[in-house]
């Protein structure tokens, strides 16, 4: 894009300093996360100059990222170029040796309280957290609801467990 994104940048913090607000999400798409939208709800275009069907952009009080799928990584370097955000491509810098590898973020709810579905490939230790503390987030409640093709039993309480059923051990990859 070009730096014309700058002063939108600009005037989004100086509203967010005055409401208190310390981070910003802004998705590529509509409430209903329809595929094709109505202009209206360009708005992550509109801040940062990305116009791929696949994004979300975040905005903290010190920084601006989008965060994209593989298909859009060539357009989003180009688009984002001077316009105040960083792509985040090859995931976070959560002081390990080597960056996260790429998630999947989804909104769910952008609220005072955002609820949104993150999906890794690789868990470090407390990896989700420092992903958002990475960029000037707080995590307060984090709900895992799948490891690989297994999905987690939403049956059981707090710190209950039961043995994996046959299907189960075969779908992660184990030997009955």
């Amino acid at each position: 894009m070009s730096k014309s994104t700058l002063p939108r940048l600009k005037a989004l913090r100086d509203e967010m300093g005055k409401a208190g607000i310390t981070a910003f999400i802004i998705p590529g798409t509509d409430p209903h996360q329809s595929e094709y939208y109505a202009s209206h709800w360009a708005a992550r275009t509109w801040i940062s100059g990305f116009d791929g069907s696949a994004g979300t952009a975040v905005v903290t009080t010190n920084q601006a990222g989008l965060w994209t799928d593989s298909r859009y990584f060539l357009q989003a370097a180009q688009q984002l170029e001077d316009s105040g955000f960083e792509l985040f491509k090859e995931g976070l810098d959560i002081g390990e040796k080597k960056l996260t590898k790429p998630a999947v973020l989804s909104i769910l709810k952008s609220d005072d309280i955002s609820e949104i579905e993150l999906t890794i490939t690789e868990g470090k230790f407390h990896q989700v957290k420092r992903m958002f503390k990475a960029i000037g987030m707080e995590v307060i409640y984090l709900k895992r609801i799948s490891m690989g093709k297994l999905k987690l039993d939403d049956t059981l309480m707090l710190g209950d467990y039961r043995e994996l059923t046959a299907q189960e051990i075969a779908q992660i990859g184990g030997n009955v």
